[in-house]
């Protein structure tokens, strides 16, 4: 703990270096035409500008006790890291600049930048990391502390409340670029892509020009011609410009590069871009999932066997919580976009391994390391104002990730928002117990009557084992989040998107504590 000396000097010495932050990046972005990129930086340093005044108002504020200045004191010191390297690489374009000849002095202002394209998103992505672990701080503050720094200060009326709101609106102005693109520049030649050669998948690696990229295929009727099938394009071109706005590792969604259309397989297929810092594996013809990870198996220790069994988790504990918060964050942003996911599952979720940086030694990949998840399998994925046919199918291996009014070929409701939710439960419970659900007895029910499962068999039973197993394994804490997805009913009496934002912020305290 420190000193009542450090106390103002961690405070202070905070303050100043957002203070710092702010101002560069608010000069430099004056000008600057409003990306993703750009807007990300400017949300975040808006919160750097609240977080100088309220933390400079409670260090001179003598109505706030000495006990909770040291609490402060130690938000300071976590959050300080971040800001001084964010300062050090300021530091060091700006000394580029300076020692930089004329000629290059005039190609920089004409550019509008100091720096890379490359290096501002590196830079953005840690901006928006100090503003989440920031709010997560200020949401755990006793709450007459919390108060009284929200009023210390006159101008304070700009704060989001949480950090979650901030995020929101950071995905909201994403999906509003999407009204500016083209919807001649999404559109590809079914030429222009080459499909590695293996097993026909509904999601497949291919290449379109020199680029590596994930395939997704999204099939309708052979006989859909004309009209029928102009309209069908619509809706598929309606989705890729909202994901083409997407920022991988932010919406934790892959970012699409556009469509084209499969006449021979009767489908439309969505492009999807790699995020600049994953790797691909050159042999494989398809991605891994999570469920793939979770199925993985080894060799029986058992002398003689020849029997294989699954591969007991190797990754640390606080991976596989961070993990779970970033399929939280897809979520919220399709539901952002005003869509219905309707197949969130494991099988859906990708996950690729990170690139090693290449100051910092190879760190492994799974089973030591999960990887970086991202949600896929937008095939059937819809307006949530959309006309619905309120049709479902008989795969058990799908239906068991479905709300019980959601399940077999006639679903009761028409599906909402919050049947994303309760199959984002299901997926979390997967995750958590770390082994396939249909390993675990589930499958016993496979021959249950619509009846049955329209009064919530599988749900009973899904209950049941999270509350048997989870504690044990990932803590109750992460027990009730599942719990509570599983809960939420789908007729939408609770805002969506205040259900989504519930389940990440339980999650994002869940990542921080065991940080």
């Amino acid at each position: 703990m420190a000193s009542g000396l450090e106390i103002f000097s961690a405070i202070t010495g905070c303050v100043a270096l957002a203070i710092a932050v702010h101002g560069f990046f608010q000069d430099q972005l004056q000008d600057q035409e409003a990306d993703s990129v750009i807007l990300s930086i400017r949300n975040d340093i808006a919160i750097l500008r609240d977080f100088a005044r309220i933390f400079d108002s409670a260090a001179k504020d003598d109505r706030i006790l000495i006990s909770d200045k040291l609490l402060l004191n130690e938000i300071c010191l976590t959050l300080q890291p971040l800001l001084v390297s964010i300062q050090n690489w300021i530091v060091r374009r700006q000394m580029a600049h300076l020692t930089a000849s004329p000629t290059r002095k005039v190609t920089d202002k004409i550019l509008g930048f100091l720096y890379k394209q490359a290096e501002l998103q590196k830079v953005a992505l840690q901006l928006f990391q100090w503003t989440e672990r920031y709010h997560i701080r200020l949401g755990l503050l006793p709450p007459p502390l919390k108060e009284r720094l929200l009023t210390s200060s006159d101008e304070v009326d700009s704060l989001s409340s949480s950090g979650l709101r901030v995020l929101r609106d950071t995905f909201a102005k994403l999906t509003m670029q999407s009204q500016h693109i083209s919807d001649t520049r999404l559109r590809k030649a079914e030429r222009e892509v080459v499909l590695r050669s293996g097993p026909s998948a509904s999601r497949m690696f291919a290449t379109l020009g020199q680029e590596t990229m994930i395939v997704e295929f999204k099939p309708h009727k052979s006989t859909l011609a004309g009209q029928e099938l102009s309209i069908f394009e619509s809706d598929v071109t309606k989705l890729v410009k909202l994901l083409s706005c997407a920022e991988a590792p932010l919406c934790r969604i892959l970012r699409a590069a556009g469509y084209f259309h499969q006449s021979s397989r009767s489908c439309f297929a969505y492009l999807y871009q790699f995020p600049k810092n994953v790797s691909v594996s050159a042999g494989a013809t398809s991605p891994r999932t999570l469920l793939d990870l979770i199925c993985t198996t080894r060799p029986s220790p058992r002398t003689g066997s020849s029997q294989t069994e699954l591969l007991p988790p190797q990754h640390a504990l606080e991976e596989r919580f961070e993990f779970a918060r970033k399929i939280a964050c897809a979520v919220m942003y399709v539901h952002m976009m005003q869509y219905v996911h309707k197949s969130i599952r494991t099988s859906n979720i990708v996950v690729l391994s990170q690139k090693a940086a290449a100051t910092t030694p190879e760190t492994g990949g799974f089973p030591e390391r999960l990887g970086e998840p991202f949600l896929c399998g937008f095939e059937t994925a819809r307006h949530d104002k959309a006309t619905s046919d309120q049709r479902g199918d008989a795969h058990w291996r799908y239906n068991i990730y479905r709300h019980p009014k959601r399940q077999g070929l006639h679903p009761q409701e028409r599906y909402t928002m919050n049947h994303d939710i309760y199959s984002l439960g299901v997926v979390l419970l997967e995750l958590g117990v770390w082994r396939p659900l249909l390993s675990t007895g589930l499958a016993k029910l496979k021959d249950s009557t619509d009846e049955e499962v329209a009064a919530g068999k599988v749900k009973d039973y899904l209950k049941k084992m999270a509350k048997e197993r989870l504690p044990i394994v990932m803590g109750t804490k992460y027990c009730e989040t599942v719990l509570f997805c599983l809960d939420v009913e789908g007729d939408g009496q609770i805002g969506s998107l205040t259900v989504i934002e519930e389940v990440l912020r339980k999650l994002e305290e869940l990542a921080v504590g065991m940080q």
